[in-house]
């Protein structure tokens, strides 16, 4: 269990450095404020093959300014072999689209990664077909949620009523005057990791339970101008 809580504390910290930008009222709906959704996430192990794929609703362009844009839907797809000195490509099906192309390296992480439009499927498991040389590898990635997780709605109306001097601080009539950030993660089970971005730059970021909602982790963030 503590092993665990380390990692949880380790995830939070990472995805708290992707956001160092340099009673609430109740009638505001605060979805409708998030830049950013992360809500499907699928993994993939296999002799030495690890994949992650992640679905994402992302505005474009993509900045923290407190001002929620129009969003894109995307996969993204990281992977990590046995050798990375060969050139990758992948494959797979969407809702009876095909999806891949070539793969890119990304040599501070030592891993290839994929990026497509594409919308969220619910599948338990989607195929990937791993292309190099003359061979391939085909990884089945299995669906980390187990069902029973909170909405992206219902975490933020958890998170705003456990922080309601926040939220209020930030709510002016019927509007937010800022952004959200919300992305599922995995770790033994699911939890949501959401960021708090105003146009002042300052960022509160939060870890939370998938399933009840409880905050595990709190930061705050100044950015630097």
């Amino acid at each position: 269990m503590k092993k665990i809580f380390i990692s949880l504390l380790c995830i939070f910290t990472a995805c708290t450095a992707l956001f160092s930008f340099g009673g609430c009222d109740t009638t505001v709906d605060y979805s409708q404020y998030v830049s950013e959704y992360r809500s499907e996430i699928y993994i993939a192990e296999q002799n030495g093959y690890s994949l992650s794929a992640f679905f994402c609703a992302r505005e474009y362009p993509y900045r923290s300014d407190g001002v929620c844009a129009q969003k894109q839907q995307t996969v993204e797809v990281y992977l990590t072999v046995p050798d990375n000195t060969k050139n990758y490509g992948i494959t797979f099906t969407l809702g009876g689209k095909e999806c891949g192309g070539d793969m890119s390296y990304d040599s501070v992480h030592t891993r290839f990664f994929f990026s497509q439009s594409a919308e969220s499927v619910p599948d338990s498991t989607i195929e990937f077909k791993i292309c190099f040389d003359e061979e391939s590898v085909t990884l089945q990635a299995k669906r980390m949620r187990e069902g029973n997780e909170l909405s992206m709605p219902e975490i933020i109306a958890k998170l705003a009523e456990a922080r309601a001097e926040l939220f209020k601080s930030m709510t002016s009539g019927k509007t937010f005057t800022g952004e959200l950030y919300v992305r599922l993660v995995y770790n033994e089970k699911c939890y949501y990791f959401v960021a708090v971005s105003t146009d002042k730059g300052m960022e509160r970021c939060f870890l939370l339970d998938a399933q009840t909602g409880e905050i595990l982790a709190e930061r705050k963030i100044s950015a630097q101008k």
